[in-house]
Formats: C-alpha cells, structure tokens, sequence
C-alpha cells in the first residue's frame, strides 16, 4: 500500500497583479509555516496562465502533486475559473479557491455549486488570519481525500486479488477433485489396468486427444507400453528427436508444455502438429536415478499428450498444478504395479538361474494334469541333474560352479520352446514342463539341449561340463507326481549307465 506521507505538495497562486502575488506568496508561504504538516509542501506564484503550465509541469516531474490552487478570477490569458476547469481534468482532487471582487461572486457560487470550486476569497483580502487558516484547512481537506482515495484504491486492490485468489482456489478445488476420482480408480497393483486407467482418465484432465506413455524397461530403454485413440509412429525406443516437447522434458526432467507442438516424427497427421502438446517425466521413486543428475541413468518414464486445441487449458495458472498432482499419482501408482511385478518375479523366479521356482512349476504342473484329464493333451517332465556338482564346487570353485549352473539354464532355455517351463528343483537339479508333447518329441527337445550342453566350454572351468536327463510323459498315469516320479527314474538309470546320457521312462 502506497504511503501518503511519501508525497510531495505544492500550492500554486496565480494572479496578474504582481504586487499582489508577491504578497500573497509570502502570506501563503507564512501560513504554511503557521500550520506544520507531516507531507512537505512548497508553493509557487504565477503571473498568468502560461506560467502556471510551465510550473506545474516541472513539479510534476519532480514528483509533486498540487495540493492547492488560488487563482484570481479576472486575467487576460483567461478567467480564474477556465484554469480551473483546466487544472480539474488533470487534478480533479486539487483544492481550488478563487480571488473574485464583489462583481463575480455570481460566477463564484456556479463553480462552488457544480464542485469546481472549494472556497471563494473576496478581494482584497481584509482578514489575514482567516485566509491564513482557510489555506490549511484546504491542504488539509486535500490530504484526507488523498488518503481516503490511496484506502480505497488499496481495498479495491485487495479485494480483488480476494476474487482472483477464491477463483483460483475454485479451479484447483475442481482440478482436485477430478484428480482425487481419478486417483481412486488407480487402487490396483495389475500394471495392465493402471495403465489402461492412465491413457483412458489423463486425456480428458488436460482436453487431449492422444496419449502416448513411455516407460524405461528392464534394460533401462524407454518402450511404448499404451497408446490411445491414435496409432504413434514414434521409434521404439523414443529418440530425443521425436519432437521439441519431449527434447526439452528429457533435458530439463520436468514437464514441459508448449502451445504448438511443431514436428513431430510420431505423428500420423501433419495436421496436429499446430495443437499443443504436454510431455510429463513421471518419478517413478523418491531415488529415481533419472532425477538425481546420473549422467549413465536410465531415461524417465514420459506422460506424452499430443492433440490439445485448447489453448486456456495450456496457459492458466492452474496448469502447473494439475501436472504436479497427477505426475505424483501416476509416478506413485505405475512404481507400485512394476515393484509387485517385481517382486512377483523374485518370488517365481530362482535368483541365481532365472528358472520358475519348485511353487511354480507345481501349480503349472497341477494345470497342465487338468487340460490333459478334459482334453487328452500330451505332456512330458523332463529331469536334468548337472554331473559331478559337487567335484566342480570343489575343485574349481563355486563361482565356477555357479556359472555352470546359469548356463545350462540359459541353454535349455533357449533351446526349448515359449511354452515350455524351465524350473530349478534343488542345487544341481532343473526339470522342464513340456506341454502338448508326446514322448518322441520330448526326447527330441532335450537331446538338443543335451548337445548344445556338450559342446559349450565354460570359461571359468575351461573345460565342457555334462547333465545327464529322465524324460516321462503323462500317458498311463494316474496323477502329476507320477509323471515327476517316472522321470526320476528315468534320470536315476541315466547317471547308473555312466552320467551324460538321455534315458525316457520305457512304455
């Protein structure tokens, strides 16, 4: 709020009489003096109008505001009261009297009664002192209309920044609120419907027709995992190049808006690259190595939303915390469903091998009894034990002996099929689940395996290890541990012909 007392004042005096004036000056100067005043007021003669002009024009340079005018009334340049009428433009709060004889008292109550005028002062001035205290009276009126106009000037200001502030607090309270239902529905650790949620709800919030979201895989490259409405024909992984939006998320690692997009080489549609665009980094963790200045981390996960023609919906304040709240949400749920994903696959998976796990490959075993109990269909367990574990762990080592044990994971594997199952048992024991395949065709599988075992050398031993298998299918069988039972035989006559051979169940 502005100070009054910062101000400067002056009174100007005019009159064409300069015997007259100099007199006056000096009385108005005494009877600003006589009545001290907390703003500093100086005051100026003149001996027509055209002087005035200059005056007034130099103190409104310096800052001051004129306070008081006294003018005469009878003057060749123009009467007391066209200045006035003049200074009452510029200065409409200026305290003005006027210096009239007995023959413009007339003249003098018109401009009194249409508010041109303040005082009127007869000529000549017989009482020194009343005019003394009538000019700091008048000084005084002009500073509390002064005042009362700085207050309410400052209210006004203030109630509307009230208004604007209850508007905004509106909007946000609206943008909350359709983020708090949208983060409701995002209660769920499955990655499918998080992300089906994030490219169904987040358009509409920032009026979008395209939704595009990238996140880092396993080996730390960014993949388009949805995509809505529109088919993106960005690269896989995306490139800094796609468009300006996305090079300046990417460098910057915060959201990044732009009210045309430009070039874009995902896009399908020139057309859509004069729409606005909004390319948010998701943090998927407070330890994000992507935000913490990690020149070798991963990219971020990217919230890319192309198609906007809504140009408000870009440049209102509100933007910058719509992207805050729904980066946070989505950074948080999409961080939850890939920890459970993760942690599903530690729980299923063995840490050393990459195999399933002994539960796992129970439950597959426990469907696949079922599908061949409805429908017939032929499957095989094979049981593979590496020869002579314990002679590696003890002549070479155990990291010797754990690479063999990666190895021969990785190569039966590789070597089976995608619907096959590879599972750890114990320490040097695998089996695999060979699902819609008889006998012969089983065999045919782990010979292969067996071969590629045979002719692989293993760098820390430097030598080739062997694995001896027991193959069963489940024709004849009664239950699923049958089968598992029949292929251990099989593998106990294997190691007993001599280990590194193929034995299948007879039948």
């Amino acid at each position: 709020m502005l100070d009054p007392r910062d101000a400067k004042y002056w009174i100007g005096c005019v009159d064409d009489d300069r015997p007259f004036l100099e007199s006056a000056g000096e009385l108005i100067a005494r009877a600003v003096e006589q009545h001290p005043f907390e703003v500093p007021c100086e005051v100026e003669v003149a001996s027509g109008a055209a002087q005035f002009g200059e005056i007034a024009e130099e103190m409104t340079g310096e800052g001051s505001e004129l306070a008081l005018l006294i003018t005469d009334q009878t003057m060749p340049e123009c009467t007391g009261l066209e200045l006035i009428e003049s200074v009452k433009q510029d200065h409409p709060a200026t305290s003005c009297v006027l210096l009239t004889g007995y023959a413009g008292l007339e003249s003098a109550r018109y401009a009194i009664n249409n508010r041109l005028l303040d005082r009127y002062v007869c000529k000549p001035i017989e009482d020194m002192k009343q005019f003394s205290e009538m000019i700091g009276s008048e000084l005084e009126r002009f500073h509390l209309r002064r005042v009362e106009a700085i207050q309410e000037a400052e209210i006004k200001r203030q109630a509307e920044e009230l208004r604007l502030a209850n508007a905004r607090l509106g909007r946000m309270k609206t943008v909350a609120e359709c983020v708090a239902y949208f983060s409701r529905e995002l209660r769920t650790l499955d990655l499918d419907e998080v992300l089906d949620l994030v490219c169904d709800k987040v358009p509409p919030l920032f009026g979008a027709k395209g939704c595009f979201l990238f996140v880092p895989d396993r080996n730390n490259r960014l993949a388009l995992w949805r995509q809505r409405r529109v088919k993106c024909l960005a690269p896989i992984p995306p490139s800094v190049d796609i468009n300006k939006v996305m090079r300046r998320a990417l460098a910057t690692r915060q959201p990044a808006v732009s009210l045309q997009r430009d070039w874009c080489s995902g896009s399908r549609d020139e057309g859509w690259d004069g729409y606005g665009c909004v390319v948010m980094p998701l943090k998927l963790s407070a330890h994000d190595p992507a935000f913490v200045g990690d020149e070798n981390a991963p990219p971020p996960a990217l919230l890319c939303l192309c198609g906007i023609d809504d140009s408000e919906s870009l440049s209102n304040e509100d933007l910058e915390y719509k992207v805050l709240l729904v980066n946070d949400i989505l950074g948080a749920n999409i961080a939850n469903a890939l920890a459970y994903i993760e942690t599903e696959r530690l729980a299923s998976e063995d840490s050393l091998t990459g195999a399933k796990t002994r539960r796992v490959f129970d439950d597959l075993l426990r469907r696949e009894w079922e599908r061949y109990q409805r429908y017939q269909s032929p499957f095989c367990i094979a049981v593979m034990d590496v020869d002579h574990m314990k002679r590696i762990n003890d002549t070479q080592g155990h990291a010797a002996g754990d690479e063999v044990l990666r190895k021969i994971a990785e190569i039966a594997s590789g070597q089976s099929r995608e619907c096959d199952t590879l599972a750890r048992f114990g320490g040097d024991e695998f089996c695999l689940l060979l699902p819609e395949t008889p006998l012969e065709g089983a065999c045919t599988v782990m010979q292969r395996v067996k071969d590629v075992i045979d002719d692989t050398r293993f760098s820390l031993m430097n030598t080739a290890a062997s694995v001896s298998i027991g193959i069963s299918s489940a024709a004849g069988k009664r239950a699923p541990e049958e089968v598992l039972e029949s292929a251990d035989r099989a593998l106990y006559e294997a190691k007993r012909a001599g280990r590194g051979r193929l034995c299948a169940e007879e039948g």
